[in-house]
Formats: C-alpha cells, structure tokens, sequence
C-alpha cells in the first residue's frame, strides 16, 4: 500500500506507506493523492483523491450599536451596548464616539463592546459605534445610536452668590464666586447687582456682573452686598445675596 503525490506544491508527504495518510503545512491550492495496493501476488491496483486547500473566509464584524433610547431628566447616563454586533471574535476592535449632541459626554470606555455615557443635558445626542477584525482593519463597519434626553419638569434654579467673607485692604481686587448656582439642565443667564445697602465705591471689572464670578475693584473699608440671580432656559430665575466686610490693614511705619 502506498500513497503518491501527484501536484503538490509542497514537500512530499510523510509515511506513505500505510492505510492512513496524515497531511500537514499544505499551502493553499489543489492536490491530487493516488493510492496504491499490492496483494501478496504482486497484483496492483490504484485509485485517486482530490484535496482543495482554500484560503479561510473571514466576514468582516458587523457593528450594531444597538436601539435609538430616551432618558428623562434628572438621569444623565445611558449604557451603549454594542454587544449585538455579529461576526466578532476576541480580537475585534471597538470605538465608541460621539457624532453630535448639546454637550460632550463622557464616555467611561469607548474602546469596549459596551461603555456608559454620562453627564448629557437636555437635546438629542448620536454615538457611533465602529467594529473591525485585527487582521484586517480596511473590513469595518459602523453603526449610529440616536440618544434623547428629555424634561418633563421644570425645576427653578437655584443661585448660590457663595456665602458671606471679609477681606482686609489694600486688595487689588474683591472676587465673589456664583459658580456653584445650579439648574436640573443648566443655568442660561447670571446678573450681579449691588443691594441698595451696599457701599457705593468700587467698580465691576470687565463686565463681570453678567458672569458666574463677580470681580470688582477700588473698595474702601465697609460692607458691601450683591444681589446674585440666575435663569434657566425656560426663564425661571432665583436670587441670593452675598455681603463683603472690607476691613481697614494695619499699617506699620517704618523709621
């Protein structure tokens, strides 16, 4: 019994001689292998089989990012699950990143198969999901998830003019920080006023008074009270007031 190789591009096949052959290394093309057998009289007889070696064929990943969402306020996460995505492998690649929206979220891993989206605001958002095999980064394909953030409510906001403090001269400048003011979506618009009970001296700095942290400039010894109001985007607006003590230095004259 003996098996021959009769188009192999690759070297000959070990231990022929038996009624199984084992193959290894074959490249990719066809192969034609004829057996032969030989009783015990010297009497012969041979027959032949085909062998195609082809190269694998790998699909390209298929990206799915998964159904269009809504989120009602005061929830700001949503999870993006690409894990519906067909034809992936343990060497997939993934990549989450946002197309559009009223701000920029912030995704917690955008190269995993699922992340979560955090920190959205009132609008619509669309993520991209992008998936793609190692061996072959030119096969990818994307898919789009359209993300919306509703309110239902309203909610006023509310200004915080950050509490009272005394400064003592000379200062060049007086900062009061509204920065921490809040809204369930944002707040739109801030104004500064000096109260009817404040000291009249001093002057706001670069137009300030319409900004989260009021600068003012030129105060003399006294108390000083702002007026903070913030709005929304709906127009609901709330007011808190700040009172500054200016205190005289102590000066030491030098002889």
């Amino acid at each position: 019994m003996c098996f021959v190789s009769s188009s192999d591009p690759s070297p000959p096949p070990q231990d022929t001689r038996t009624p199984f052959l084992h193959l290894s290394n074959l490249e990719e093309g066809h192969y034609q292998f004829i057996l032969q057998v030989t009783d015990s009289l010297g009497q012969t007889s041979n027959t032949s089989v085909y062998v195609y070696v082809q190269q694998p064929s790998l699909a390209a990943p298929k990206a799915n990012a998964g159904q269009d969402m809504q989120i009602v306020l005061p929830n700001t996460t949503v999870l993006l699950d690409g894990r519906g995505s067909t034809d992936t492998s343990l060497s997939t690649h993934w990549v989450w990143t946002q197309i559009s929206g009223p701000n920029m979220a912030h995704l917690a891993y955008p190269n995993q198969s699922h992340t979560s989206a955090s920190g959205l605001t009132k609008g619509e958002y669309q993520f991209l999901l992008t998936v793609w095999a190692a061996e072959d980064a030119g096969k990818n394909t994307s898919d789009l998830l359209a993300v919306t953030v509703r309110q239902e409510h309203n909610v006023v906001p509310k200004a915080d003019a950050g509490g009272d403090f005394s400064v003592t001269l000379p200062v060049s400048a007086v900062v009061v920080d509204g920065s921490k003011s809040s809204d369930d979506v944002a707040v739109t618009r801030w104004l500064w006023e000096r109260d009817a009970t404040s000291l009249a001296a001093g002057h706001v700095i670069n137009g300030s008074d319409h900004s989260p942290v009021l600068l003012f400039t030129g105060v003399v010894a006294g108390r000083y009270v702002w007026r903070l109001t913030v709005w929304d985007d709906q127009g609901a607006s709330s007011s808190n007031t700040v009172s500054i003590i200016v205190k005289e230095g102590k000066w030491v004259e030098l002889m």
